[in-house]
């Protein structure tokens, strides 16, 4: 797999005759560039952009995104990952919250608001995920 994590892997299933590798460690920093490299790619649509100046079109109809600068994020999970996000969200000009079980002092330093879940969803027009699948956190 492709990730640090195999929670996602039915071990019993997988020992009737698989192996079952993973990645032992990874960067953190490359997960957090990837992360806001896919929000921009969502925000301003550039996988349409490119399709549609392969097939002639230079039409901007349905492309338009929006500033990320001022815009409210919530970050679930402000471990390795979340606090790297966190930092380049506040370089964009973000207003960052974060929700986690344990308020991470580093986190907060940036100037990162620690709040409960409802809010997090009530006032974030962008929620970043970064926590593990677990009981707690399934669903």
């Amino acid at each position: 797999m492709r990730c640090a994590g195999f929670n996602n892997v039915d071990i019993n299933a997988a020992s009737l005759g698989m192996k079952v590798v993973r990645v032992p460690a990874y960067s953190p920093y490359a997960v957090a560039e990837h992360t806001i490299g896919m929000n921009l790619n969502l925000n301003r649509k550039y996988h349409r952009a490119y399709n549609r100046v392969r097939e002639g079109n230079f039409s901007l109809d349905g492309l338009m995104g929006f500033d990320l600068y001022a815009r409210k994020v919530g970050i679930v999970g402000t471990g390795r990952i979340g606090i790297l996000v966190a930092q380049i969200l506040k370089s964009f000009g973000c207003e960052v919250s974060a929700y986690d079980l344990y308020n991470n002092p580093e986190c907060q330093a940036l100037g990162v608001d620690y709040v409960e879940l409802p809010d997090l969803y009530a006032t974030s027009d962008i929620i970043s995920l970064h926590c593990p699948l677990t009981s707690q956190t399934h669903h």
